[in-house]
C-alpha cells in the first residue's frame, strides 16, 4: 500500500469522529456521510489488495494470455465506487433540508 492512501485514510477516519460527535444534530444526514466516509475507508484500505487477487487469479488463471483486460475492469470497478462515495456525500448534503432551495445555515451555527 502506497504513503499516497494516508492522506485520505486520515480524512475518513476523522470525519467518522467529527460525525459521530455531531450525529443528534443531524442524524440523517449523518447516516449519509458516514456511510459515504466508511466505504472511502474500505475502499482506501482493502482496494488494492482485491486488485492484486484480481490481477494474481488472471495470470495463474483463464486469463494467463490477456490479463490487462482485468486490470481495466478492476480499474473501472473502483471509480464506480469512488464516484458512489461522492453520491453518498451529496446525499448526506442535501437529506434534512426543509426545500430544495433552502440556503438557510442550519439550526445550530444560527446566534
Amino acid at each position: 500500500m502506497s504513503l499516497g492512501y494516508l492522506p485520505p485514510i486520515l480524512a475518513a477516519l476523522i470525519a467518522g469522529v467529527v460525525i459521530q460527535r455531531k450525529w443528534n444534530l443531524a442524524p440523517a444526514a449523518s447516516r449519509w456521510a458516514l456511510l459515504g466516509f466508511g466505504l472511502l475507508l474500505v475502499l482506501m484500505l482493502g482496494w488494492p489488495f482485491v486488485q492484486m487477487a484480481l490481477v494474481q487469479w488472471a495470470i495463474s488463471g483463464p486469463l494467463r494470455d490477456h490479463p490487462d483486460w482485468i486490470v481495466g475492469i478492476s480499474g473501472l470497478v473502483g471509480s464506480g465506487l469512488h464516484a458512489l462515495v461522492y453520491l453518498l456525500l451529496l446525499v448526506a448534503i442535501y437529506t434534512g433540508r426543509k426545500t430544495p432551495g433552502d440556503t438557510s445555515p442550519p439550526p445550530w451555527t444560527a446566534d
